[in-house]
């Protein structure tokens, strides 16, 4: 059983009395109260067995007496899970109650149907939507209107056009009693759809290959454990990625529909420290494989006063897109193609006379969208933060204006008029080097749906124990805190050079409904 207690940073106790933890004193006097409360058989957690092993690996050598554990079929295995399982229940049997409180309010935040706002590709808007009653999406599209994208919109709204179902996860689930779904890709010809299938929990994922307009599946591949994958411009050949046994993506396979062959390599890294990923240009033309390592694929744009870390990038017709990094904050942009430069040495972003688009606050999480039409100057991105439920925005970058589509509802907190679409000219907000700002936040935050009147949210940099500074955001609510005696929980993550995900999460409510502090610590 995997037991959780509350942790007393010595970075959070620079922040007092803003944020108060809970002593561990208090959580070792609950176990104990829990503990005394179930039966002779249950007070102790369930010790399991240990089998003599050792591994070998790397040069080195070292005892594994839970290797047994790795056979799923191992009898006494199901049998310790199911031990466990019910030391758990008797354990948390106090809490059931709350259990139950709590699970019924989350459930009555989240509306009955989920629907996603549709995105234009070619002849076809595609959209996914979560039906009533159901766990899983379907991913559907309808034929967009002759007349142009205001009326498809509108005969979207009104269901005048016919649906086309293209994947439903909830029949693969009933079908399997599980479904998860890696990577999916629909054809540029829209003719077929690839997507990854793991149906058994292990995360090794097959792919297989729709055929549209029949609806059956007309390949499937021989090879697990496949990762990424793109189709080719003819929409005949589809290149995908697999692992090896240590789970690295190391090969490019090709494989061509229709053909009886097996499929062909095209490229395989050997280097164990890198792993390799493909993508396609947005006009189709051509096929990118990424080599990558954590210490040699990252890039930056350096000036003489700063560094901004280049996190993605993408390309839509006559613009580059470039998602910035500074100090864990995000700078996002465009840049007009070509770029006509002929001074040598280091240029600065605002150099090129980027479009910074606009904001609603510093701290957002932000999530680029599909974007498959390249001939579109419109970008579409999803925003979120820890009090801004998720904004589907469309950047366009010739009018520099930008529309909100949609907000996420949260049933008794957003009031889906605030979800109306906004236009704002921005034209002002271009970057010159005579005016520089990192970040254009707009001043009327209401507009994007933002609960900070509810809930503080802010981002501190504080000193930890070592001295060095730290970026902590920290979240709880207006109305439930309480000065000085409220608990609180810090989350930290330190690998990678990546930062935590602080996108919106309507669960959080809950705890911070009961005067709970949250603090996300990016160390």
């Amino acid at each position: 059983m995997l037991r959780t207690k509350t942790l007393v940073s010595p970075t959070l106790r620079t922040l007092s009395p803003l944020v108060l933890l809970s002593s561990s004193s208090t959580y070792s006097s609950s176990c104990n109260k829990a503990r005394a409360l179930l039966s002779p058989s249950l007070r102790s957690p369930p010790t399991p067995k240990k089998i003599p092993f050792t591994v070998a690996a790397h040069g080195r050598t070292w005892d594994d007496p839970y290797h047994w554990m790795r056979n799923t079929d191992d009898p006494d295995l199901r049998d310790r899970l199911d031990r466990e399982n019910a030391y758990a229940d008797a354990f948390m049997a106090e809490a059931c109650g709350l259990r139950r409180q709590l699970a019924a309010e989350m459930r009555a935040r989240v509306p009955a149907t989920v629907a996603t706002p549709p995105e234009r590709w070619g002849p076809w808007l595609y959209y996914q939507y979560i039906p009533e009653g159901k766990e899983y999406p379907i991913l559907c599209r309808k034929f967009s209107h002759p007349d142009g994208l205001v009326k498809t919109l509108l005969g979207y709204m009104h269901r005048f056009s016919k649906e086309e179902v293209l994947l439903d996860w909830n029949e693969i689930a009933e079908q399997f009693g599980y479904v998860h779904i890696g990577t999916c890709r629909i054809s540029p010809d829209h003719k077929f759809l690839a997507y990854t299938l793991d149906t058994s929990g292990s995360e090794v994922f097959a792919l297989q290959v729709k055929d549209l307009q029949t609806k059956h599946i007309i390949s499937s591949s021989e090879n697990q454990n496949v990762v990424s994958l793109t189709w080719a411009g003819d929409s005949g050949s589809l290149l995908y990625t697999i692992c090896d046994e240590t789970q690295r993506p190391y090969k490019v396979l090709c494989k061509i529909l229709g053909s009886d062959k097996a499929d062909d390599p095209i490229f395989t890294e050997h280097d164990l420290n890198y792993c390799v990923d493909i993508t396609s240009t947005k006009d189709s033309k051509y096929i990118t494989i990424n080599s990558n390592s954590r210490t040699s694929s990252e890039e930056g744009c350096c000036s003489s006063r700063s560094r901004y870390n280049l996190s993605g990038y993408g390309h839509v017709h006559g613009n580059l897109v470039l998602f910035l990094q500074k100090k864990g904050l995000p700078l996002f942009c465009s840049i007009d193609m070509p770029i006509v430069d002929n001074i040598e040495g280091p240029r600065k972003v605002k150099d090129f006379n980027a479009w910074v688009f606009p904001l609603p606050s510093s701290l957002c999480n932000i999530t680029p969208g599909s974007n498959n039409d390249f001939l579109s100057s419109v970008y579409r991105v999803v925003v979120s933060s820890p009090v801004i439920p998720d904004l589907t925005v469309d950047y366009d970058m010739e009018q520099q204006v930008f529309t909100i589509l949609h907000q996420e509802e949260v049933m008794g907190l957003t009031d889906q008029n605030n979800a109306n679409s906004h236009s704002l000219n921005l034209q002002s907000n271009c970057l010159s080097s005579q005016s520089y700002q990192f970040l254009h936040n707009i001043e009327d935050s209401q507009s994007w749906g933002d609960l900070s009147e509810s809930y503080f949210c802010e981002r501190r940099e504080v000193i930890s124990h070592d001295g060095f500074s730290v970026p902590l955001t920290i979240l709880f609510s207006r109305e439930a805190y309480c000065d000085g005696e409220s608990p609180g929980i810090l989350h930290g993550y330190g690998a990678y050079g990546e930062v935590l995900d602080k996108s919106w999460c309507s669960d959080r409510i809950s705890l911070l409904a009961r005067g709970w502090v949250l603090a996300y610590a990016d160390v």
